[in-house]
């Protein structure tokens, strides 16, 4: 069977907390229960870049994306965690005498605003989402300043963040920043991107308009009204 398409990841690629240090490399595993043959499988030697951490790991490649928002296991340094309400930790183990300050976890990972962030960042940052040639793919990249979940939990309330909203680029060739976000309903999000449609359907929208004596915002309202009377119906 042919190898899979693999799409390694450059040394120093940030994966939330830690750090990529090495190209792909195979290591042999043991096969699934009942098997005896070992199998190659790719790995990565990954660092976290806490303060006076040192931790350093191979890591399998099918568990990188995970990476992303886990917290270190070492120094227990955290992506998510608020900068400003930090735990001072002294401690021995293993042998090895540990001072750090660890982040509080903000224990919000299953929220809806959660959930935006990290999608948010995985479309402009990892190569093999399906969203990535839309987004990271054409530049579209998330402020510096968002890494952080809290920080752009305190920009989203700030903002008029509320449940059914979404978040939304003015300015579709920007990326992800304060300056040009917003939290606009589904149909206002829709009406953004038709801005950047194709000609001949962009020009269909507008022949429709014009025929029904509207503008596309209305159009596309209808069709939307439509489209849930539709799945209403047959749920």
């Amino acid at each position: 069977m042919p190898a899979r398409n693999r799409i390694p990841l450059p040394i120093g690629t940030q994966l939330g907390v830690f750090e990529v240090v090495s190209l792909p490399f195979p290591l042999p595993v043991p096969g699934r229960s009942g098997q005896s043959r070992m199998r190659n499988r790719y790995f990565v030697r990954l660092r976290c870049t806490g303060s006076g951490c040192g931790w350093e790991d191979d890591v399998r490649e099918d568990d990188l994306e995970r990476r992303k928002t886990a917290a270190c296991g070492f120094c227990y340094i955290s992506p998510d965690g608020d900068p400003e309400t930090r735990i001072h930790v002294e401690r021995v183990w293993k042998g090895r005498q540990q001072t750090y300050d660890r982040y509080r976890y903000h224990g919000k990972s299953y929220d809806r605003l959660h959930r935006i962030w990290a999608n948010m960042r995985e479309r402009c940052s990892n190569p093999t989402s399906e969203k990535w040639k839309r987004y990271g793919g054409r530049g579209i990249t998330v402020d510096p300043g968002w890494e952080n979940f809290r920080a752009f939990e305190a920009w989203a309330l700030e903002n008029g963040y509320a449940d059914g909203l979404t978040i939304d680029r003015i300015n579709n060739d920007r990326g992800y920043e304060p300056g040009n976000c917003r939290w606009v309903t589904d149909l206002e999000n829709l009406l953004n991107r038709a801005r950047y449609l194709p000609t001949p359907l962009h020009q269909a929208l507008e022949a429709r308009a014009a025929a029904d004596d509207v503008d596309t915002y209305s159009v596309i309202r209808a069709a939307l009204e439509a489209l849930r009377a539709e799945r209403e119906q047959n749920s």
